[in-house]
């Protein structure tokens, strides 16, 4: 091959790779837990990634583990009943911006009281949650490690219910 064309090809090869090689990374994720008058106990994850195909879908998972430990209240008693939860996958799908970049929240469930409420002759309280091993992965091409989510360990607790049951939010 004569050394122009060798030259062209090395071009052409340069100009492919420069196209596809962006550096993609989840530069950030952060979480914390969410007490407002709307939501009580979701998990907000908040993450950034760059380097993206500019408007092109991007798929996420959202992964750990959730548990919420509900109380059940009876005038100014409340009594802890068994926690509730387990592993979590919450998946996330999001158009790139057309500079190839997400800042995305997403909000996490509390695990669900499920048939708690059967078994609590009162008021069932939401006394506390903990998210434990959080972290996001972005599964559009499997190709990065996952990012953990903070310290990857979120607990809050809502009330004392020796003390003051009342602050404990509705289930």
């Amino acid at each position: 091959m004569n050394h122009t064309k060798f030259l062209g090809l090395l071009s052409v090869v340069a100009l492919l790779l420069c196209g596809t090689a962006s550096a993609q990374t989840i530069t950030s994720a952060k979480g914390n837990i969410v007490v407002t008058k709307q939501v009580v106990g979701e998990l907000a994850v908040v993450w950034t990634e760059s380097g993206l195909v500019p408007n092109d879908w991007v798929s996420y998972l959202i992964n750990g583990n959730v548990t919420a430990t509900y109380a059940c209240s009876t005038g100014s008693a409340a009594t802890a009943m068994a926690p509730v939860g387990g592993p979590l996958s919450e998946g996330v799908a999001v158009i790139a911006s057309s500079n190839g970049t997400i800042r995305k929240t997403v909000g996490v469930n509390a695990a669900d009281a499920g048939t708690l409420a059967s078994a609590c002759s009162g008021n069932l309280l939401l006394y506390q949650v903990s998210y434990t091993g959080m972290n996001i992965c972005d599964v559009t091409n499997n190709l990065l490690p996952c990012t953990t989510v903070g310290s990857g360990n979120f607990t809050k607790t809502f009330c004392n219910l020796n003390k003051n049951p009342r602050n404990c939010p509705p289930a």
